[in-house]
């Protein structure tokens, strides 16, 4: 089960600022579906899935003084982050081919993505990466993949970061 959290980081002035409090959201479904529940629209047509959204993952190797929000700001502009560990960015991408089929990977030459669709098209997402982190661009997708692709940041270490809310999950226990 994910929980936010918590980051602070410096204003410059040593005092804390954009700390994310650790409590639950409202969940009426699975825990990756917490990440999502009103995030973005849902579709009338199936049921627990969203029309499109983000999902981010990568691994500190200690709690971080910057927000996850700069971190990922940083990370989506392909700036290395101190303080991130380097992923087994081969394994994670052969996991999340093991575990939709369907996938593809492809490359143009300066960038390289996984894709996958459902049989009938209709839900798809969107695979890139760097050796800091992986992201996840979701559309139309069941919530059921959805945890599927938690599953796999959580194998490798990586709690969800959901950039529509800002909020950066962590595995219970920790």
């Amino acid at each position: 089960m994910l929980k936010n959290q918590e980051v602070a980081s410096s204003n410059g002035n040593g005092r804390e600022v954009d700390r994310v409090p650790r409590r639950r959201r409202h969940v009426r479904m699975r825990p990756a579906a917490a990440c999502c529940d009103g995030v973005a629209s849902r579709s009338g047509e199936h049921p627990g899935a969203f029309m499109s959204y983000e999902l981010v993952f990568w691994r500190q190797a200690a709690m971080m003084s910057q927000s996850s929000t700069t971190t990922y700001e940083a990370l989506k502009h392909h700036q290395p982050v101190e303080g991130l560990s380097d992923l087994p960015i081969d394994q994670v991408l052969s996991e999340i081919t093991s575990s939709f089929p369907n996938s593809q990977r492809g490359s143009d030459g300066s960038d390289d993505w996984i894709t996958w669709s459902s049989a009938d098209d209709e839900d798809s997402f969107r695979v890139t990466w760097s050796s800091q982190h992986f992201r996840v661009e979701c559309h139309h997708v069941p919530l059921d993949q959805v945890n599927r692709l938690v599953k796999i940041g959580e194998k490798f270490g990586c709690p969800l970061y959901d950039p529509q809310t800002g909020e950066r999950f962590r595995f219970s226990g920790q």
